[in-house]
């Protein structure tokens, strides 16, 4: 396979494609960014040195990221804060931003969200109203600030664990006096302008992974959260974890992703998982478009 490398909320559906473009986009980044391959699958975990350096501890990880093109996970489950049901779903990512999420009850399919090279689209069974909302890439950067989602896709394009990380962003600092876990630590710009800080937690004693993604604003204040546990080696030799837990403490938003078996670069993933679904009585609506037509500017003695 190829390696493809202040403003008031908006109201209606553009509102409501804010809330779906979260939950689809952390559903499908938190789950592809931590895995730690090791020399030998038949090895435990090996420690990385005290003393790393951050240009080690980066190189580790930017190690990981060139080593998966995509993965799939045909059993999985997501549970979320307050709502009892649990749902299934199918994931498939490939780098470096395609990927599928379709997550089903007994009654059929609930939910399918996705991207592609050109534009992310979401559906929920359950929407009001029931229509496949997509954005192009383009004009969810231009929009995102607009649509209250609180951070930049290119930090999304790193928890994804397809974009290598910079060493010269990062700050290393190491929280405990054992020095297990080491902290990288960046100050980001929004689109509009405003300061975040992305902090990203490794765990030294088990080789370098992944346990935490998260994003604050300039006042501190946690804007996103991953939780990365259970991690697991894969036959391909790849260590990733089977269980995350998202916080979104701005939108009120938990969520726990459960994976299965996971397969690793698989050979078969068609062209068509990565097109935006034709779903019955659920026309499709280009939520870029929508947003410009309510906000364009009027001529000059326009209505009177």
């Amino acid at each position: 396979m190829p390696n493809r490398r202040t403003q008031s909320p908006p109201a209606g559906p553009v509102g409501t494609a804010a809330a779906g473009l979260l939950l689809c986009l952390m559903l499908a980044g938190c789950s592809f960014g931590w895995p730690f391959v090791r020399r030998d699958a038949g090895q435990q975990f090996e420690p990385l040195p005290p003393a790393v350096d951050k240009a080690q501890l980066v190189e580790r990880l930017n190690l990981n990221a060139s080593r998966i093109i995509a993965w799939r996970c045909n059993d999985a489950t997501i549970t979320a804060k307050g709502v009892p049901a649990r749902l299934t779903a199918t994931i498939a990512v490939e780098s470096p931003q395609r990927f599928r999420l379709v997550a089903s009850s007994i009654t059929g399919n609930e939910a399918d969200f996705g991207s592609n090279d050109d534009r992310f689209w979401f559906w929920m069974r359950r929407g009001e109203p029931r229509q496949v909302f997509t954005v192009s890439h383009e004009d969810f950067r231009r929009l995102g600030p607009r649509l209250q989602i609180p951070f930049q896709p290119d930090w999304l394009m790193e928890v994804l664990g397809v974009s290598p990380i910079d060493a010269n962003e990062y700050q290393l600092a190491h929280d405990d006096p054992q020095r297990r876990f080491a902290r990288l630590t960046a100050e980001r710009l929004m689109p509009d302008g405003r300061a975040v800080r992305r902090s990203i937690v490794v765990d030294t004693q088990r080789g370098g992974v992944i346990v935490e993604h998260s994003l604050y604003d300039d006042g501190g204040r946690l804007l996103a959260k991953a939780s990365l546990l259970e991690h697991r080696m894969e036959p391909a030799g790849v260590t990733m974890p089977h269980q995350v837990r998202l916080e979104w403490p701005p939108a009120g938003l938990e969520l726990t992703l459960s994976l299965g078996p996971i397969e690793i670069n698989p050979l078969h993933l068609h062209e068509r998982m990565w097109e935006v679904p034709a779903i019955p009585d659920s026309p499709t609506v280009d939520l870029g478009a929508m947003y410009d037509r309510r906000h364009a500017v009027q001529p000059a003695g326009f209505g009177r």
